[in-house]
């Protein structure tokens, strides 16, 4: 099953972000150096070489992160529609509602209605504890998500993304840095209704520290969540080589097409589809 899935049908390994933790800011006070007499001999530093190792977020104790920076800056979707059409946000959103409230209700016919597929798990009815374990560790998860930190939305007539702003994160558990965003995907049926396929909690990069610089390292992860084509998968990922974040979950679609193989599905959409 795909590592990025975190919906009904795998267990839940990511949690969100709260509020109150993304309103935690720690200001990064920039302290000036004592003057060194002009006569002095200036030292050159050996260039140093940055090495970025990247963290898998599925691993970070999610009570041992800071936000650092609320909001980080990104260029202006060009293919956004967040003014478009108020209510596809809103018809979305009332189908999350719904799903998580099925979720908690362990109604797994209702579930069905507002999911786009269902695990093997929870369509075998000897599993049924199991199921219901999905079901709960979902809803604890989609739970903390809050509609007004939902600013971005994507759509055409067969998907919807929609995602809040992307933030600094200082991470304690193994001492990274990361950029991370909470992101809801829906597939939308012939009548254009939406239906829940994953939601994450924690979709970015981290990396570790190691001895480079906040400025290196918000450099590079503010290059590595990247989305040109505005799929959901930044451009890193859709590539295949040493850059990416992980090699192991690189898609091999084009950056610049929402939809590589034109069927009409998002690349981003396709990576959570059962095989």
């Amino acid at each position: 099953m795909n590592s990025r899935e975190t919906t009904i049908e795998i267990v839940c390994y990511n949690r969100p972000m709260s509020k109150t933790l993304s309103t935690v800011i720690v200001l990064i006070l920039a302290v000036s150096a004592l003057a060194v007499s002009r006569f002095m001999p200036t030292e050159i530093s050996a260039p140093r070489t940055e090495k970025f190792e990247s963290v898998d977020p599925t691993k970070i104790d999610t009570n041992n992160l800071i936000t650092v920076v609320s909001t980080v800056t990104l260029p202006k979707p060009r293919l956004a529609l967040p003014s478009l059409d108020n209510n596809v946000a809103d018809s979305a959103w009332n189908v999350f509602e719904n799903y998580l409230k099925s979720a908690q209700n362990h109604d797994l016919a209702s579930l069905r209605k507002y999911s786009h597929q269902i695990s093997d798990t929870c369509n075998n009815p000897e599993l049924e504890e199991q199921c219901f374990a999905l079901m709960d560790n979902v809803h604890a998860l989609g739970i903390q998500f809050k509609r007004e930190e939902f600013k971005n939305i994507w759509f055409d007539d067969k998907q919807i993304i929609m995602a809040s702003d992307y933030v600094t994160i200082d991470d304690e558990t193994f001492g990274s840095r990361g950029m991370a965003r909470m992101i809801i995907y829906f597939t939308r049926d012939e009548l254009g209704n939406p239906k829940i396929i994953s939601f994450n909690g924690l979709d970015g990069n981290f990396v570790l520290k190691n001895d480079l610089t906040n400025e290196e390292l918000d450099k590079h992860l503010l290059e590595s969540i990247q989305d040109d084509d505005e799929d959901g998968l930044p451009n890193k990922v859709e590539v295949c080589d040493d850059e990416s974040p992980s090699v192991s979950i690189c898609t091999d679609t084009d950056p610049k097409r929402r939809d590589t193989d034109g069927d009409g599905w998002w690349d981003s959409t396709e990576t959570f589809f059962y095989k």
